[in-house]
């Protein structure tokens, strides 16, 4: 077999990967706000600005209010799922930003 020269067995970072990872980062916080958003005030602001869709029973907590609520928790936990995913891509440790100047993928 042969050996694999040590700098070939670590992790390749580009910028690319970083812009994914912040990327990712970003809209996972921007679905937690949208869905922790949609979940807390969907259903409210469907009985307080009474949108006639299906039927017109503002004052009970109906099926309406719980397809919102529903809604707004996927959102709110995809964000989360995607957040716990992206939480490493902000940071780098010493080794990971001398290995990006040796490749000279910074600037």
């Amino acid at each position: 077999m042969e050996d694999v020269p040590e700098e070939d067995k670590k992790k390749r970072i580009t910028k690319a990967s970083l812009l994914r990872d912040r990327i990712a980062f970003y809209l996972s916080l921007t679905l937690i706000v949208l869905g922790g958003l949609y979940f807390a005030l969907g259903s409210y602001l469907h009985d307080l600005l009474r949108v006639p869709i299906v039927g017109t029973a503002f004052t009970v907590f109906g099926p309406i209010n719980v397809l919102y609520a529903l809604v707004g928790a996927v959102i709110l936990f995809v964000g989360f799922a995607l957040f716990a995913a992206s939480i490493r891509g902000g940071t780098l440790s010493a080794e990971e930003v001398e290995q990006l100047n040796a490749e000279g993928e910074t600037s």
